[in-house]
């Protein structure tokens, strides 16, 4: 074994990037899936006020908006990676047989 004893200054180095990861990641996803299950319009400053369980889920099926928002969604998925990656390979090719 390379390293026999635990450094405890690697956690030190390692905590503010967790502290962000948690802030920003983490609590937001939690916060956001723990409100599905509940009544929430974006502007109650109850946040917790009537539990639905899983009715908001089924609602999505019947909803116009969340298909078209889907569709939205994948569109600019497939825009940001596939038509992002392509353009980036062409300027690295561009640039790696670039004569000077």
């Amino acid at each position: 074994m390379l390293f026999k004893k635990f450094h405890y200054k690697t956690l030190l180095y390692l905590l503010p990037a967790l502290l962000i990861f948690l802030t920003f990641n983490v609590i937001p996803g939690l916060t956001s899936l723990l409100l599905s299950f509940f009544e929430f319009s974006g502007f109650e400053t109850n946040l917790f006020k009537k539990f639905v369980g899983l009715d908001n889920f089924g609602k999505i099926y019947d909803d116009k908006y969340f298909w078209i928002a889907l569709k939205n969604t994948f569109l600019f998925v497939f825009g940001a990676v596939f038509i992002q990656t392509a353009i980036a390979l062409m300027l690295s090719i561009l640039i790696f047989f670039w004569k000077f």
